[in-house]
């Protein structure tokens, strides 16, 4: 359990994207490439969860 405290204390996101090339500051565009991504991510996870959602709830509906 201190490990992981400890890792979430010294671990931010700015280190998590240096973890990818394509995200260095070295690029101009990685900010817009980086919120590009989240954003995409974000939305392939929501509509994702909405599909699950909506079928669980035709399921109710239907029994």
């Amino acid at each position: 359990m201190f490990l992981l405290h400890g890792m979430r204390k010294h671990f931010n996101m700015k280190d998590f994207w240096s973890l990818f090339p394509i995200f260095s500051e070295g690029l101009k565009f990685s900010v817009f490439v980086r919120n590009l991504v989240v954003s995409l991510l974000l939305i392939l996870l929501t509509l994702h969860y909405d599909n699950l959602i909506t079928c669980e709830f035709e399921k109710l509906l239907v029994n």
